[in-house]
Order: structure tokens, then sequence, then C-alpha cells
């Protein structure tokens, strides 16, 4: 059989749910696989990681499969959609995990000096500054407090992602993105719904 018959012949079975054939897969393309995902992620433990992922995802979601187009580029998107997902959790798990907004290093052992404080009285204006620092630190305890699928949803729209681009790297529909932005900006902008936040609105 010529190569792009043999992999035809391998979706359709793949389609099919045959278990010797998504093993197949895997040993064909699982070397592709990391290969791709190593240049993402830099780290070749995730990428053999997001490699078992992609198949496994592939799985679920065998009933997509084109058997006229390769199987090779399908897998791959998958695998993409995957990192990206996985390493956007991840920058928002290193922002979360920052100090609060206003301190940095040196202020942590003088709590009562913050950087906002010490830009305020460059600026001759530490009213105004210190409002604004404080400001970010209560938006950023919200963002903390929103449920982890809610806060990657946020920040995701703010970085200009669009609804599909969204639904595409969290592996699920647009509407449940929809109900994840609609309740994580209603929680935002209410204070009574973020527990990390003392005080609220009678």
């Amino acid at each position: 059989m010529a190569e792009g018959e043999s992999d035809r012949a391998l979706a359709e079975r793949l389609k099919a749910n045959d278990a010797a054939a998504w093993g197949e897969a895997s040993n064909r393309y699982g070397e592709r696989l990391v290969g791709a995902g190593l240049k993402l992620l830099k780290d070749p433990r995730e990428a053999v990681i997001k490699a078992h992922e992609a198949i496994a995802r592939a799985w679920e979601i065998r009933e997509r499969i084109d058997v006229e187009a390769p199987i090779l580029a399908w897998l791959l998107t998958i695998q993409r959609n995957l990192i990206l997902h996985y390493l956007r959790a991840r920058a928002i798990r290193d922002r979360v995990d920052q100090p609060p907004l206003g301190l940095s290093e040196e202020s942590e052992e003088d709590p009562g000096r913050s950087v906002a404080r010490v830009e305020a009285e460059k600026a001759g204006d530490p009213e105004q500054t210190t409002s604004r620092g404080e400001e970010r630190e209560i938006v950023q305890e919200r963002m903390a407090a929103l449920r982890p699928e809610q806060r990657e949803a946020v920040m995701a729209q703010l970085e200009g992602l669009t609804l599909q681009d969204i639904a595409d790297e969290m592996g699920v529909n647009r509407e449940r993105v929809k109900t994840l932005l609609r309740t994580g900006l209603k929680a935002l902008r209410n204070p009574c719904r973020t527990p990390t936040i003392r005080t609220c609105r009678p």
C-alpha cells in the first residue's frame, strides 16, 4: 500500500475504535508528537506526557476523525491545543503565586514601605499612587479567588483571544467559555463573591 492509503486505512480503524489501531498510531506518530511538543515546552518529560495526552484526547473525540485528512496533522493540532492550554494555566498559576502587587523582595523586609508608596513619593502624589496600588492588590486577590477555569478564561480574554480560541485551548465548547467568562467577570465585579476580599457592600 502507498503511505496515503495506509494512513486512510488506519484512520478508518481509529474511527471504528480498533484498539490495535490506536496502539499502532501511538507507535507511528509518537516520536513526531514528542519532537513537536519539545519545541514548545523545552522539557523532554513534559513533551512525552503531552504526546500521550494528545493520543488520549484523540481517542475521546475519535468520531471527529476525517479519514481523508492526514492523521499526524490532526494529532499535532490536538497536542498544540493541549500544550497551549497547559502553558497558559501555568502562567496564570505563576502570576497568582507572585507577591501581591506593590510589594517587592526589598519591601518584604519592611511591609510598611511598598513599591507603590516609593513610586508615589517619587511622583510627589502619594495618595493617588498608593490608591492605584491598593486597587491592583484588590483585583489580584479577586483573580486568585476565582475557580481555575474561570481565571484561565478571563486571562485568555484579556490577552485578546477569541471565544473559539479559548474553547480550543481549554478543550471545551463556546457555551462553556461564555459561562466561565460571565461568572468570572461577575465575581470580579462583586466583592461578596470572592472570599479573600474582607469587605463588601451590604
